[in-house]
């Protein structure tokens, strides 16, 4: 990986509260989703900008770049990115396939184009299509990126994926609910071409010695290391979001093999690699068969 120059940009940094009150309001979901609310708004209304070493321009709203009091650290929002783009590769290689034969590709997670803004550099942007719950967001890497959006469907239904040689969904099933993430399973499998893949990554047990990474109480590591081993899966709702449809969630590995067979019935492993993206999650890669 090429060594960058620890260059700052001079935007101004966009943390508006110290962490110490943010938690406190966490503690009323009401009150975080008003503030959250309120600063996704405004977020609308601040120009996209250059951060340096970043390639294209940044959305304000994108919290996937880290800031600290004086400046924005690129480092390691591009370096998560460039560890998705080497799992791609390896996923691809391993499929019997590359970036260069690749005629769609689905970021389905896509946020505001993190990996986006990288793999532009290997899959044409009239090939590359992006997907997110943030209508925004897709309208920003449409814009930005010059490539295809795939807009939320109404009141939470998923959207339409036009056939797809590569999809790839990253902190997506981490997410979600058993049956949403079921829905988004199948959703995909309906995509996936045959010879296509499917790269996504989930939260293993290894995860759980960690709950605080995740914004759980360490004291839930035990609990949860015991449902894993008892159920497969586990699923804790964020508690400062309003209802029950978002928060973290863990599967065993035998757990997605059973949701595969019932799920991805036409695909086969082609890897799994525990641990394989940032030290944290597990990283799956399917392909259809073909034929």
């Amino acid at each position: 990986m090429p060594v960058r120059p620890k260059i700052l940009s001079r935007r101004r940094n966009v943390t508006l509260l110290p962490k110490q009150t943010l938690d406190l309001i966490k503690r009323n979901p009401y009150a975080y989703t008003a503030l959250r609310t309120v600063r996704m708004q405004a977020g609308r209304f601040v120009p996209p900008q250059h951060v340096t070493g970043v390639p294209g321009r940044v959305h304000f709203n994108d919290f996937m770049l880290v800031s600290d009091e004086e400046a924005l650290r690129p480092e390691g929002y591009l370096g998560g990115a460039e560890s998705v783009i080497a799992l791609i590769e390896e996923g691809l290689s391993k499929s019997g396939r590359s970036f260069a034969d690749l005629r769609t590709v689905l970021d389905f997670g896509s946020g505001y184009g993190r990996v986006i803004r990288l793999l532009i550099s290997r899959v044409e942007p009239s090939r590359v299509f992006a997907a997110d719950v943030i209508r925004e967001a897709v309208a920003f890497c449409e814009s930005e990126f010059g490539v295809n959006p795939i807009f939320p469907g109404r009141g939470g239904r998923l959207p339409v994926i036009p056939p797809m040689d590569l999809i790839y969904a990253i902190s997506v099933l981490t997410h979600l609910p058993a049956e949403r993430g079921n829905e988004v399973l199948r959703a995909w499998a309906k995509a996936i071409e045959p010879g296509g893949v499917l790269l996504f990554t989930t939260q293993g047990p290894g995860a759980a010695d960690d709950p605080t990474h995740y914004g759980l109480p360490e004291s839930s590591s035990a609990d949860i290391k015991a449902r894993l081993e008892k159920d497969g899966f586990v699923y804790e709702p964020y508690a400062h979001y309003l209802g029950d449809d978002y928060g973290v969630t863990f599967h065993t590995p035998e757990h997605v093999a059973e949701l595969a067979a019932r799920h991805l019935p036409d695909f086969e492993q082609v890897a799994h690699l525990p641990k394989g993206l940032d030290g944290h999650q597990d990283v799956f890669v399917y392909q259809r068969r073909r034929g």
